[in-house]
């Protein structure tokens, strides 16, 4: 894939990237990439791979100091979904695709620090602390508070990076309140998948990293 060559339904690597090591990653397509928004979607099977060793936290879901150097990967089995990032901002948005009724469904907040532009696609890096929001957008909750406590305790975070990463998640919720462009559920219509674009795959180079954002590190200045 050229640097300079994304087009509408391309394939492209969505990856969670620690300096440089890729830590979770998934292949999907190119919805579409303008200077506001980014949208890609990740269908039923799509490939998805994460680092292997042994797991701690409360769901079993973190490594610390536990990487074994692999990397196991999975057929994604949830719904499909087509996941937007406000350009610059430090969240994504993703919904659920419903192919048989051509809808989507949920609003999930993924906080992650802005993407980034990969040779194989887009990296970022995940803030362990989510959003969810009602189907209206009325209501809204925290998720993996409980994990992101637990990464201050264990010092993988610190309680100024813990600061920062619900600052930015205030910073989706007053989006979200005021319903800038990505939670205007009309304007998803823009990033329907399309059924016939090839089934996404990993490259040879999905794991050439350049050096993400190390942790925080820029934003909190810690």
């Amino acid at each position: 894939m050229q640097e300079d060559a994304l087009n509408r339904g391309q394939i492209v690597l969505w990856r969670s990237v620690t300096e440089e090591t890729v830590t979770y990653c998934f292949a999907g397509h190119l919805i579409g990439a303008d200077d506001q928004h980014i949208a890609l979607h990740q269908p039923y099977g799509a490939p998805v791979r994460r680092r292997t060793g042994a797991r701690v936290g409360p769901r079993g879901s973190m490594l610390k100091d536990g990487w074994d150097g692999g990397y196991q990967e999975r057929a994604w089995g949830g719904a499909p979904t087509v996941r937007v990032h406000p350009v610059g901002r430090p969240y994504s948005v993703i919904r659920d695709w419903d192919p048989a009724n051509r809808r989507f469904d949920g609003w999930y907040i993924n906080l992650e620090l802005p993407w980034l532009r990969s040779i194989v696609g887009y990296d970022s890096r995940d803030l362990v602390l989510d959003v969810v929001a009602t189907p209206d957008l009325s209501e809204w909750r925290w998720k993996d508070e409980e994990e992101l406590t637990w990464a201050v305790g264990q010092r993988i975070l610190t309680q100024g990076h813990a600061a920062w990463i619900r600052a930015a998640g205030r910073a989706a919720v007053a989006d979200l309140e005021t319903r800038t462009r990505v939670f205007n559920a009309g304007v998803w219509d823009h990033w329907v998948p399309n059924d016939s674009w090839p089934a996404p795959r990993f490259e040879a180079n999905w794991k050439s990293a350049q050096r993400c954002q190390t942790l925080l590190e820029a934003a909190t200045l810690q």
